[in-house]
């Protein structure tokens, strides 16, 4: 009997697995290969992955074009074989923290809501007026 077939998953590790399958890695070897593999190494790759894919010069207090930079980046995630939830979430953590870092910007917080503004966000209610 051959190798048995890896079950189609959507996480990242199901992905790994199906192209190792492909290579002609036995599974014994995959297990092992990606046991070494933590959580937060694969978190921290696709972090890294967004980070480099998000194009400079992107205006993402703009909600239109966040929501179109989100939905490429998490379908980029989805295709390297991350759950869609995971993707998404990864996505915006990396564009609220990158709209944090933008000279004028009032800090992260999703589309610079309330939360990104105020005193101690050192908005503008936080000059002395007068």
């Amino acid at each position: 009997m051959g190798p048995q077939p890896f079950p189609v998953e959507e996480t990242r590790p199901g992905a790994l697995r199906r192209e190792l399958a492909d290579k002609g890695i036995d599974t014994e070897t995959a297990e092992q290969a990606l046991a070494q593999v933590s959580d937060d190494d694969e978190r921290n790759a696709a972090r890294d992955l967004v980070a480099r894919r998000l194009r400079a010069g992107t205006d993402l207090s703009d909600r239109a074009e966040r929501d179109k930079q989100t939905r490429r980046l998490a379908s980029m995630l989805a295709r390297k074989g991350y759950q869609p939830s995971t993707a998404f979430r990864i996505v915006g953590e990396v564009l609220d923290e990158t709209l944090a870092q933008e000279p004028g910007s009032y800090g992260a917080g999703e589309y610079g809501g309330p939360e990104a503004h105020g005193p101690e966000a050192g908005g503008p209610e936080a000059e002395d007026i007068g």
